[in-house]
């Protein structure tokens, strides 16, 4: 039993388990020496307290509330144990996990976790894709291994503070869903911001366990991506157990492509192309286990363009087996109204999938969604939000050239110019010799 006085100084007590380390254990060496300091982690048996400097990463009664109870909620989000009558259950029961008190934004706790075999690395906080962190974060990536971070729960707040980790493809960002299967409001942000997430994972009424410092108890329920993002990590450790050699990138387009519609999402606002099917994505697992690979459907809101009267679209639509992909549209918001537009038997590897030509469609919100192919009728998708608020103008303009020289321009037909600005247009011009 853990004694302590509650927020009213009253005296109470409750029961409380915690990790004891086996003394044979403890030698006070850092025997793996990864890093080639033999000082630097001693005896890290769970992890490591950033804070502290030591190998007890659990919380310390000066931090504030929300640092002690929040890296055990998602924890306990990711992988407490089921079937045992004790609060609730996470989604990968026999997970291991390695917690790392103070990570937050820090590079040093990554290459902890890479060094020391953690295969999927779930931040549950809000902070920029830039520096040192950023580059230990690609390093991650290209060891395979899967990174996956909460949207941020401020849509609802003015200004929207948005998480910028989710700018970035090889992050799989995740927004909230709630228990009617509606996309969680606090997620939901505006267009600009919405759009670079990937799906929606249950982040309202979490009954997750929490310190015995937490007025409510043991188990309490809690709301936030924080929840959401470790709940998919352990949906993505439970297909790593199944199929080890999934890249990141199929793992992404697995949990996209499997995923169900959402059954609402706010006029304006975007959480993903829809909330998470932890069974559907290890059905697709196993295919693609089956199969030797999995297809790839990533498109990024970050590097898609427009220019002049077109909206390119840049991702990657390929596999180890690729026959072909296909793209369709839909308009309106959320719609699933899908109407193909077009086919393509070569594939595209982070360049332009898809190039729009504005006036083809109608103005207002809409939905591209690419589905890639394989060999073996394997599919995945990936949908990327647009808005046309206005088609480009066309100018009447009367051009004089010198001697010799042809208009040459894709924004001209004849003498009419397509441009976005009347204040200013470009006039290309070439001459033989």
């Amino acid at each position: 039993y853990i004694y302590y006085d509650d927020i009213n100084g009253v005296p109470k007590n409750r029961s409380y388990i915690k990790y004891i380390f086996d003394p044979d254990d403890v030698n006070g060496i850092d025997d793996d020496d990864w890093d080639g300091n033999p000082t630097t982690y001693i005896d890290d048996f769970i992890g490591w307290d950033f804070g502290n400097n030591d190998n007890d990463p659990i919380y310390e009664l000066t931090d504030s509330l929300d640092y002690q109870w929040h890296g055990t909620q998602t924890a306990g989000a990711a992988a407490a144990k089921g079937n045992n009558s004790l609060g609730g259950t996470g989604t990968c029961w026999d997970c291991k996990v390695m917690a790392m008190r103070r990570g937050v934004g820090n590079a040093y706790a990554i290459q902890y976790a890479i060094e020391n075999g953690a295969k999927v690395i779930s931040m549950s906080w809000v902070a920029a894709y830039s520096g040192l962190f950023g580059d230990v974060l690609d390093y991650a990536h290209e060891l395979d291994i899967v990174i996956i971070t909460g949207a941020g729960n401020f849509a609802t707040d003015e200004g929207g503070l948005y998480n910028g980790l989710c700018y970035n493809e090889n992050i799989i960002c995740i927004a909230g869903s709630n228990m009617y299967d509606q996309a969680w409001a606090p997620s939901s942000y505006i267009f600009e911001k919405g759009k670079h997430s990937d799906i929606g994972s249950p982040s309202a009424v979490i009954f997750s366990p929490t310190p015995y410092t937490h007025p409510l108890g043991i188990y309490v329920s809690v709301d936030g991506t924080s929840l959401g993002s470790p709940i998919t990590a352990g949906v993505v450790a439970l297909m790593l157990s199944e199929n080890p050699n999934l890249t990141p990138d199929e793992v992404k387009s697995i949990l996209i492509s499997s995923t169900d519609p959402f059954v609402f999402v706010a006029n304006n606002r975007y959480a993903g192309v829809g909330r998470l099917n932890a069974g559907k994505a290890l059905n697709l697992t196993l295919s693609a286990k089956t199969h030797g690979s999995f297809p790839i459907s990533i498109l990024s809101e970050y590097n898609s363009f427009y220019d002049f009267d077109s909206f390119n679209i840049v991702g990657t639509a390929n596999t180890t087996k690729f026959s072909k992909y296909e793209v369709y549209y839909s308009e309106g918001h959320y719609s699933e109204d899908w109407i193909f537009l077009d086919e393509f038997t070569i594939p595209v590897q982070e360049d332009i999938v898809y190039s729009m030509v504005l006036t083809n469609f109608s103005l207002g919100e809409g939905q591209i969604k690419v589905v890639v192919w394989d060999e073996n009728n394997q599919s995945a998708f990936d949908i990327i939000n647009y808005i046309i608020d206005s088609h480009p103008e066309q100018i009447n303009q009367s051009l004089e050239l010198n001697s010799g020289w042809n208009l040459f321009s894709p924004s001209m037909e004849g003498d009419l110019i397509t441009s976005d600005n009347l204040d200013s247009y470009l006039v290309l011009g070439y001459k033989e010799g």
